[in-house]
């Protein structure tokens, strides 16, 4: 099953999700309405297995194991994390 991201024109939220067909409907986690499929981007750099550590985001630095786990702890934590999104 291919993994596609997912963008909620209520929240702005974005998610993976695994789909078996392309025309499956996917709903929000959050607010529950249908998600947009987003465009296919091709993904160069992959997250080694253990995460990337960064220092700078709090004071004893941080894990992320996912690019969508760094955006949304951006998002929560009102951060700027610029290209490494």
């Amino acid at each position: 099953m291919p993994i596609f991201d997912y963008q909620c024109p209520k929240c702005d939220a974005t998610e993976e999700h695994f789909v078996r067909k392309h025309d499956d409907l996917v709903q929000c986690s959050e607010c529950f309405v249908s998600m947009s499929k987003m465009p296919a981007v091709p993904n160069m750099h992959l997250f080694p297995e253990g995460g990337i550590h960064l220092k700078h985001v709090c004071a004893g630095g941080k894990v992320f194991h996912s690019k969508n786990e760094m955006k949304k702890y951006a998002k929560e934590h009102d951060l700027e994390l610029g290209a490494l999104l």
